[in-house]
């Protein structure tokens, strides 16, 4: 055998061990892992009503009543049409508030912020007292389009209470 056959024998045995080993690992240079920022690999969340948050979707109900007395949260018990088999409460930004004794659908989008004290902040600097709320994610909903009201008859059923 030429010493030109031996090289390229070994050349070539080298390039096939290489690929088998990159499919085996799957390290394939179509499949190495791309350059994207982990931000834009993140998945944006599904929020309180089931779509994903900052999705435009129209939603229906009554403003809250109870003991709270908050002008800025809507039971809601449609969602994009369907009815839901049980209200869900959500704050809703508006600058006008929600009108009492009043359907309402209003189209716009959810979204919300973590807001409170983390447990392990609050365990480790036990001087700065107690938190008043601990960590959690707060939801509300964005009013894109304007209220459209539809004023409740007399003898509507009863609406549902925070």
């Amino acid at each position: 055998m030429t010493l030109f056959r031996k090289i390229l024998g070994r050349i070539l045995y080298a390039i096939v061990g290489a690929i088998f080993g990159f499919v085996i690992l799957g390290m394939l240079p179509s499949q190495s892992p791309s350059r994207v920022s982990p931000r834009h690999q993140i998945k944006t969340p599904v929020g309180l009503l089931g779509y994903r948050l900052g999705k435009l979707i129209t939603i229906e109900g009554y403003r809250a009543t109870g003991p709270r007395r908050v002008t800025h949260t809507l039971m809601v018990d449609t969602i994009e049409g369907q009815r839901l088999e049980e209200p869900l409460a959500i704050p809703v930004e508006h600058e006008q508030g929600l009108p009492i004794n009043t359907r309402i659908s209003v189209r716009g989008y959810e979204t919300g912020k973590w807001v409170g004290t983390p447990d392990e902040v609050v365990n480790s600097y036990p001087e700065r007292g107690i938190a008043q709320v601990g960590l959690h994610f707060s939801h509300s909903f964005i009013v894109v389009d304007p209220i459209t009201p539809n004023p409740l008859a007399a003898e509507s059923s009863e609406r549902p209470q925070l």
